[in-house]
């Protein structure tokens, strides 16, 4: 039987001064080396997109409303989303060349569509109608993705976050080669091989622009270390007034994504911390640290 990861999407976030951000959430079920074993023609996608990577397929289904489970193709890049398959984890075939992914139902936010009957009475009225258009632009995602794989003078094993990289300054950050590591959330929050970040002694990550330049904050890769149910905390602030605050539980076993559409930005500064939580069974230590990997961000947006 394949092996399965749950993947919990962004599930609480609290906007304290920003408007009109668009925030969505699933949580995921992932299987690797599998495809979906369809019985019939109704299995087919309702779209099929070209991706980068299996990263890029998860926020591909989160975007679509009626998308309950998708599949990416590593050789062609093909990611392939579904609106009518439901707790198919059992009816898989075996593709070493395919990632399928479902949705958990229930977990949608915001929940899925639901169709209702109603008798509507229509009164006609003539009016004179002004029409005002209006340009916008659309703000780019995640211009700057952090992978802590690639800072200047980097050890094989662990050291620390220097200031200046990637163009941010850096406060009780580590980071950690995850194949040096064992018993521990570490592996389970890489996403680019081999390095995460972590917080070091369960310190309050501070990160700051290090040339004054605002960014967004779009999306993070995080999990637990050491503790079940954690609770991590990001705040947000602009010129030292806070925008933006939100938390989450952690698992040692599984990934978070955390994302941010559209509300998250022209910010200077990103502060995470955590507390609470219980030891998981059978680890060594029972520290408030986190590891995360792939901090997407958008400078001068």
């Amino acid at each position: 039987m394949a092996s399965t990861k749950v993947y919990l999407w962004l599930s609480f976030m609290i906007i304290t001064q920003t408007v009109g951000e668009d925030i969505r959430s699933e949580e995921m079920s992932l299987i690797p080396d599998s495809k979906f074993q369809c019985a019939n023609t109704t299995c087919l996608p309702f779209i099929s997109v070209i991706t980068t990577e299996l990263r890029n397929c998860q926020f591909a289904c989160l975007g679509q409303i009626q998308c309950t489970a998708a599949t990416f193709h590593r050789s062609t890049s093909n990611c392939e989303l579904f609106n009518n398959m439901v707790n198919q984890n059992g009816n898989m075939l075996t593709d070493m060349d395919a990632i399928s992914l479902n949705v958990i139902t229930g977990t949608r936010f915001p929940p899925e569509v639901t169709t209702t009957t109603s008798t509507t009475i229509t009164t006609t009225i003539t009016t004179t109608t002004t029409t005002t258009t209006t340009t916008t632009t659309t703000k780019p995602y995640c211009t700057t993705r952090i992978t802590f794989d690639d800072i200047p003078g980097q050890t094989s094993t662990s050291g620390v976050v220097p200031n200046g990289y990637d163009n941010l300054n850096w406060t009780s950050t580590s980071y950690i080669n995850v194949s040096a590591t064992s018993n521990s959330g570490y592996q389970n929050a890489v996403i680019s091989q081999p390095y995460v970040a972590y917080n070091p002694g369960g310190s309050q990550v501070i990160i700051a622009s290090g040339n004054g330049t605002h960014f967004s904050f779009d999306s993070i890769m995080l999990a637990s270390v050491w503790r079940d149910n954690l609770q991590w905390t990001i705040d947000t602030y602009r010129s030292g007034v806070h925008e933006t605050a939100g938390t989450f539980l952690l698992q040692v076993v599984n990934q978070t994504i955390i994302s941010c559409y559209g509300g998250c930005t022209n910010l200077d500064t990103l502060i995470f911390s955590a507390t609470g939580g219980t030891p998981h069974s059978g680890y060594a230590q029972t520290g408030t640290e986190f590891a995360f990997d792939d901090l997407c961000i958008s400078f001068s947006y």
